[in-house]
């Protein structure tokens, strides 16, 4: 993007008082962003890249995605960033957030370390997600009833982490199980 604003800027200079100002002005403009944020010049020092998503996520998107029947998604375990071996350990937000057509409730509470042991919690926006977050922190026993209710379809559990919500989900049909997750139909 860089080149190309370069390149603008000085084909704008260039008709705004002699050509010599497009080297001048386009060659700042150039060089502006990759003076500001240096490390994106290089991919942030080989952080940024693409991932393969493993078969799993592709295989429950589509299950998913072709259900006529209404109903959220609910994205477990209840956190909102996750970090997987498919993308060599990195934190990254949920990716179940922008992976599906319907609605998908997740945690969207923000978690701020402050230093020193303090951490600052700051409550999500979605109603949904926080009366489900209230219901899994402290209710005690099934949930599969309370979230059909809620207007829960389905059960996306990520399998990397330990996750003990399976057992709270009695009646569940498994839709999909795979290496990488399990989705449950309620």
């Amino acid at each position: 993007e860089s080149p190309g604003v370069g390149v603008g800027a000085g084909c704008r200079a260039g008709e705004r008082g002699g050509w010599w100002r497009v080297g001048v002005v386009g060659g700042v403009a150039v060089l502006v962003p990759v003076l500001v944020l240096p490390s994106l010049g290089w991919g942030a020092s080989g952080r940024l890249g693409a991932v393969e998503y493993p078969r799993d996520w592709r295989r429950v998107q589509a299950i998913v995605n072709g259900d006529p029947r209404p109903g959220a998604l609910l994205t477990l375990p209840w956190s909102a960033q996750r970090a997987f071996a498919w993308n060599g350990g990195r934190v990254i937000l949920d990716p179940a957030t922008k992976s599906f057509a319907r609605r998908v409730v997740w945690n969207d509470a923000l978690v701020v370390g402050l230093g020193g042991g303090r951490v600052l919690r700051v409550g999500g926006e979605d109603r949904l997600g926080r009366r489900i977050g209230t219901l899994l922190g402290t209710r005690t026993g099934p949930l599969t009833a309370v979230l059909r209710a809620e207007g829960i379809r389905y059960v996306l559990i990520v399998r990397q982490s330990e996750n003990r919500f399976s057992s709270r989900l009695p009646g569940a049909v498994p839709a999909y199980v795979g290496p990488e997750m399990v989705l449950l139909r309620l």
